[in-house]
């Protein structure tokens, strides 16, 4: 509605003063600016404008000439000259309404004439006490032009702690009318009095915006009644006509067309593609739905008002080359595929509720939410937040390719589905046959969300070569992003195209997400690769207890994430690390070193010490030559060894390499020429190392008391002793997430025993043989022990262990003089195990898992072969140097000692 005192030539004028202003306006450096927003804390300050002004609030105005859409308060240039405070009892000129809907006052913006006129109201209130946000408001707006120039009603309310904003709507009058909402009066269209209904958060800031423009052309008029803000329904006034049961009115933007063509509105159910292409219904969206009835293509460029719209693809695929642009947004429903090729931009969300919705060009909008039923797919852009809710399936690429995403998350909620087609192990961003598809997300501040399930596909694939077969160890990223939280739920495996005894698994990096072929068993991949016992033990064990495919935070997750990535030699070397054999080949190793010292101290107690000359051959008589006297010669004696041990390749384990450095010494605190009766000790310390890369540190002590005595042509002799052996143990596995080093410390202790015969048979005037026969023992127990390792889930728990053996021993030495002061002896032995496993074995526990290791086995049967050459030096004092090997199925060991005896 014009002035009634401006002529039409006179508004002309005036317009063209207006657009002149502006445009002088915008040239400025010094632009006029809007004053800063008032400020109020908890509450709105002001709410019913009771103080008779517009205290507590800023408000301005202007022109509204730009034709800027939506029209927002920066449009200001001055101060607000169309603002009136209304009073009680005063009623609209146009519509007879009252002016006030509460108490004694109300403000109004603009007035019913025309003149490109803009008025704004605005607070801000830091620290809001309550969930809601209630304001009466009425407007009054004259019909003309269209959507976006029309006198209109515009309405912000942005949350300043999240910088959201909470509502943005407006209320035009160029699609007022015939609607529920508003009503015709005297050539306007008018709501009443509505209770506008926002829901906030207790404790956020907010900014409160309200906006009055007439038309962009001057020639029409708009205004609107604010009143009673407050966190409850304000009560209205006797005379305001309001029902809360249908008054009360949550965003509704109403934008129903004025006769002409429609719009695509609620008039009906739907408008169809061919109404579209026949003109018989504008491209503009205001709150109706688009059925296809056909495929397409459609070109046509599209505005969707504030209220939205809907397209129903109601099972055809069509694509849509023409943008969407405006303020509201957008729902897909039924079956088929939507696709999207141009730059478009809404301000409201866009739901993916049936069918697909394939993005090829750029969609910025204020959130895409993929609900049941619903898939988006796509390679081109969407500037905005994804939610992928329970039933919806995200589906990067077109068919493969990328999917990039910018300006928020993309969030896989439970039940959410994310497919990625595998078509190659090379990765392509433009896609295509070989590659495989990625959703790849940026900005700055753009996160991945994981939930639901992955579904990766390996045939079937639109446009590829579905001849792809995976293999251990390949990787494929699939997702990168400026962060990654969450995890999937679980992992749907191929159901076509997956190698037997395969599975994909997830590996969450800090920006990206990646599937890797892993083995659907670990032990089943070692029963096919012939992987050693022990390897193959610890596969078993870690089968058991392997978390679901998808999971980041299962049982021994970082274990599982080190070893997702390994090809088949790698699984193999790590498992074998990881069983912790060199625990066992400790066992071994105390067990064997204890009869082996056995065996030096019997040696030495069957041995005169100190005695004239070097002849020990026993005469006829019973008698040694100048040995028996009859005294007690004290006597004192030691052995220097140093051992080499090998076990080699068996079917538990790769073997291992050992050194063993030491001395034993005794005293002989009966010593004649038949009794021999002492205490002694040794010290010892082993190095072996694996080609697995584990060593052992082995510092052994021990303690024994021993006796000899002859019976005749017979030497009885045994020997009692426990050992004590500290074990400092490095186990080494290789990752792929690093190398790691487990350390291990306890004590073995052996208790161990032997009793041989030796008989003297003379051969000729110089030599004599001496057949052997013994019997021994060795009883090792291993002390509960933990690895050390940084990371629990590599540290392996290793309970109390205990190894008993009992051997037989078979054999003779044969010994011969070298003159008078050298004797010279070769021996050979037969050891048969009569009691105890033949294999040194350890259980080990990692977390819920456990499994044992086994050290290499024995045969059962051992040979052990050698010689001597003892020298007297002088008459209480005698040498003796040794040779003795060991050869016991893989195990093999070489000794060489040194020993001196001295009567005191």
């Amino acid at each position: 509605m014009f002035r009634s005192d401006l002529t039409n030539p006179a508004r002309a004028k005036s317009a063209a003063l207006h657009r002149h202003g502006a445009m002088v306006a915008a040239l400025l450096a010094t632009t006029a600016a809007m004053p800063a927003l008032a400020q109020s804390t908890g509450t709105v300050t002001n709410p019913g404008f009771e103080t008779g002004d517009t205290s507590g609030w800023t408000s301005c105005g202007g022109y509204w000439t730009s034709g800027n859409w939506p029209v927002t308060e920066a449009e200001c240039s001055g101060p607000a000259n169309l603002l009136q405070v209304m009073n009680t009892g005063t009623f609209d000129a146009v519509t007879g309404a009252p002016t006030v809907f509460a108490g004694n006052h109300s403000v109004r913006l603009n007035d019913q004439y025309g003149g490109y006129d803009l008025t704004a109201l605005s607070q801000t209130v830091t620290n809001y006490n309550g969930n809601k946000l209630y304001y009466a408001w009425n407007a009054v707006l004259e019909p003309s032009h269209g959507p976006e120039d029309s006198p209109s009603f515009l309405i912000k309310v942005v949350d300043k702690t999240t910088n959201t904003i909470v509502t943005n709507i407006s209320y035009s009058a160029y699609t007022a009318q015939n609607t529920t909402l508003f009503r015709d009066v005297n050539g306007f269209v008018t709501t009443d009095w509505k209770v506008e209904d926002v829901d906030v958060t207790n404790g956020h800031d907010y900014e409160l915006v309200f906006v009055a423009v007439d038309c962009l052309y001057s020639g029409h008029g708009g205004y609107v009644y604010v009143d009673g803000f407050g966190n409850v329904i304000p009560t209205p006034n006797a005379g305001v006509s309001f029902d809360p049961s249908k008054d009360v009115v949550k965003g509704s933007s109403i934008l129903i067309p004025i006769g002409g063509t429609p719009d695509i509105d609620t008039a009906v159910p739907f408008y169809t593609l061919s109404q579209l292409a026949a003109g018989a219904v504008n491209p503009n969206f205001v709150g109706g739905t688009l059925q296809a009835d056909g495929t397409g293509p459609v070109a046509n460029a599209f505005t969707v008002q504030t209220q939205g719209g809907t397209i129903d693809t109601n099972g055809n695929d069509v694509l849509f080359s023409g943008a969407f642009t405006g303020a509201g947004g957008l729902a897909k429903t039924g079956a088929g595929k939507l696709t999207l090729s141009a730059i478009s931009t809404i301000s409201g969300a866009f739901d993916v509720n049936a069918g697909t919705l394939n993005v090829t060009g750029t969609l910025s909008n204020l959130a895409v939410n993929v609900n049941s039923g619903g898939t988006l797919t796509g390679n081109g852009n969407v500037v905005a937040p994804i939610n992928v809710n329970n039933g919806g399936t995200l589906n990067p690429g077109d068919s493969i390719g990328a999917l990039k995403v910018a300006g928020g998350n993309v969030t896989m909620n439970t039940g959410s589905k994310l497919v990625t087609e595998i078509d190659g192990r090379t990765y392509n961003a433009a896609g295509g046959a070989g590659s495989y598809d990625r959703l790849v997300l940026s900005g700055g501040n753009s996160g991945f969300v994981a939930g639901g399930t992955i579904s990766p596909v390996l045939r079937g694939i639109a446009g590829g070569n579905n001849t792809f077969a995976p293999v251990l160890g390949d990787r494929f990223t699939v997702v990168t992003a400026d962060s990654v939280t969450g995890q999937f739920a679980s992992v749907l495996q191929p159901t076509a195209g997956m190698p037997t005894n395969r599975r994909f698994d997830v590996l969450y990096g800090t920006k990206d997400v990646q599937l890797v072929l892993t083995p659907g068993s670990f032990a089943a991949l070692g029963v096919t690769d012939a992987w050693k016992l022990n390897g193959l033990a610890a596969a078993t064990g870690l089968d058991a207890v392997r978390p679901a495919a998808g999971t980041r935070s299962g049982h021994l997750q970082s274990l599982f994430n080190g070893l997702y990535g390994m090809d088949a030699t790698q699984y193999r070397r790590a498992f074998q690390q990881m069983s912790g054999e060199m625990h066992a080949h400790n066992i071994l190793m105390a067990n064997v070193s204890s009869r082996e010292t056995a065996s030096s101290v019997l040696d030495a107690a069957s041995s005169v010490a100190g005695c004239e000359g070097s002849d020990e051959r026993q005469g006829a008589d019973g008698k040694r030559a100048a040995c028996d006297d009859g005294r007690n010669h004290v006597a004192v004696w030691t052995r220097l060894s140093a051992q080499h041990q090998e076990a080699g390749d068996t079917p538990a384990s790769y073997g291992f390499d050992a050194n063993r450095y030491g001395f034993v010494s005794g005293i002989n605190l009966l010593n004649t020429a038949d009794t021999r009766v002492g205490l002694g000790g040794g010290y010892y310390e082993t190095n072996a190392d694996d080609p697995m890369g584990s060593s052992s540190r082995l510092r052994e002590g021990t303690f024994f008391a021993y006796g000899s005595h002859n019976l005749g042509p017979v030497n009885l002799g045994a020997t009692l002793g426990w050992s004590s052996t500290d074990a400092y143990t490095k186990r080494t596995m290789n990752l792929l997430s690093g190398n790691q080093m487990s350390s291990g410390a306890y004590t073995m202790e052996t208790f161990y025993g032997s009793i041989e015969a030796r008989m003297s048979v003379p051969v000729g005037d110089n030599a004599e043989i001496r057949p052997v026969a013994g019997l021994g023992f060795a009883h090792t127990k291993a002390k509960a022990s933990t690895e050390v390792n940084g990371d629990a889930n590599l540290a392996l728990v290793l309970p109390e262990e205990t190894w008993k053996t009992a051997h037989t021993k078979l054999g003779a030495e044969a010994a011969f003089g070298l003159g008078t002061k050298v004797q010279g002896m070769v021996f050979g032995n037969w050891q048969h195990q009569i009691d105890g496993d033949e294999t040194a074995s350890r259980l080990v526990r990692l977390g819920n898992a456990s499994w044992r290791a086994a050290s290499d086995s024995s045969d059962g049967d051992a040979f052990e072969f050698g010689a001597a050459l003892g020298m007297s030096i002088s008459s209480r004092a005698k040498v003796r140097v040794e040779y003795r090997g060991v050869r016991d199925g893989e195990r093999s060991s070489d000794r060489g000692s040194v020993g001196v005896a001295i009567a005191l």
